[in-house]
């Protein structure tokens, strides 16, 4: 079960980064990071350019989920709209 958790958070992180996309990382310990995928070079981890710590490895194995980072503000209005402007 662990390969499929990895391979999907792998794939996850990808299509964040290919995208630019700010990405919410909560991981299995219970904190989290918000921030810009700025490599991806191997199997294991990528590096993420964390908003507030700076740049930090994370490791796959260590990740819950990963998201689309969305400001308040944003989800205010989703809530509100239905859907983002």
């Amino acid at each position: 079960m662990q390969n499929k958790e990895i391979e999907l958070m792998q794939k996850k992180a990808k299509f964040f980064f290919d995208r630019n996309k700010a990405v919410h990382i909560k991981f299995k310990k219970g904190h989290f990071y918000n921030g810009i995928i700025e490599d991806i070079n191997s199997a294991d981890f990528f590096i993420l350019r964390e908003f507030v710590s700076g740049t930090n490895p994370v490791f796959y194995l260590e990740i819950e989920n990963i998201v689309e980072f969305t400001t308040e503000v944003e989800k205010e209005k989703v809530e509100k709209n239905g859907r983002r402007s």
